[in-house]
């Protein structure tokens, strides 16, 4: 077998209009209702080390989340989900000074009727900005004894700001577009193989391994503890073709960090193929949305 010779699965980025419309909508109401609950916290605890990991993990759950989304919205252009992801992590940002704002200014009101019900005072960015560069002038907080103010409280909202788009886009860039059926509108449910196997230099090597890939499996056990190879069959009932996943597999030694370079990157092969290794290495169908 020769890696020139074998057929690969080409992403499918045909998405209609409308898929990815709603895709952004909903992604929009995700980031306006989290963005809230952010602001309000920050608010409450304004902790400058506290304000880092909040913003870390609201870029990241924006992520996981709008991953989630563009899933379940059956989106396969990459770039619009990570573009996207970058608007809508801008917005989440605006929607929290928002928040932000309306904690401490809408005295006497409920805040979730001010934020929600009453929007149309989150969607005048003037006032926002007006009353952000008064805050920028005169402060709002101070540590010690010292006020922050000027330059020191911009670079503190840039540094938020980019730490929150930052998240968001590298966790969305960091997924891998599991194949999809246009045929019959699905995605390919992945079947992991229970046996950890060894790990292999390049595609070449394991191509030029003798007999079937449940021969070159065989030949390739065991992988190591922290070093190893892990095969995934992408498999759909009634598909013309079947996917093979052969990755090298790093992980730490407490077992918690892994990360997962493909070698054999989704070769097509039979379905009657699928369903032995699937069948003889004891495949197991991962969760719709672990992969």
């Amino acid at each position: 077998m020769n890696e020139t010779t074998v057929q690969w699965y080409v992403p499918s980025q045909d998405n209609t209009l409308l898929s990815k419309v709603l895709c952004f909508s909903f992604g929009l109401v995700l980031v306006y209702v989290l963005a809230f609950v952010y602001g309000i916290v920050c608010a409450i605890n304004p902790a400058i080390y506290i304000g880092v990991l909040l913003a870390v993990g609201f870029g990241y759950l924006m992520g996981i989340l709008y991953r989630v989304i563009s899933k379940l919205c059956k989106v396969r252009d990459k770039k619009f989900v990570v573009r996207s992801g970058g608007v809508l992590a801008f917005l989440a940002v605006y929607f929290s000074w928002a928040a932000y704002l309306i904690y401490f200014f809408q005295e006497g009101d409920n805040l979730v009727a001010s934020y929600f019900l009453k929007f149309m005072l989150v969607f005048r960015p003037d006032f926002i900005f007006e009353i952000l560069v008064e805050i920028n002038r005169e402060g709002m907080w101070e540590i010690f004894g010292t006020p922050f103010s000027g330059l020191v409280l911009m670079f503190i909202w840039m540094a938020e700001a980019a730490i929150i788009i930052f998240m968001t886009v590298k966790l969305l860039n960091d997924y891998t577009i599991s194949p999809f059926n246009a045929r019959l509108n699905k995605w390919y449910g992945r079947y992991t193989m229970y046996d950890e196997f060894k790990s292999v230099p390049n595609t070449q090597y394991f191509m030029d391994l003798e007999g079937g890939l449940a021969d070159k499996m065989n030949e390739l056990k065991r992988g190591g503890s922290t070093r190893f190879g892990r095969v995934s069959v992408y498999f759909l009932e009634d598909a013309n073709e079947q996917y093979f996943l052969y990755e090298n597999v790093n992980r730490d030694r407490k077992g918690r960090k892994e990360r997962a370079d493909p070698v054999v990157n989704c070769m097509k092969i039979s379905t009657q193929e699928a369903r032995e290794l699937i069948k003889q290495f004891h495949g197991k169908k991962q969760f719709f949305l672990d992969y």
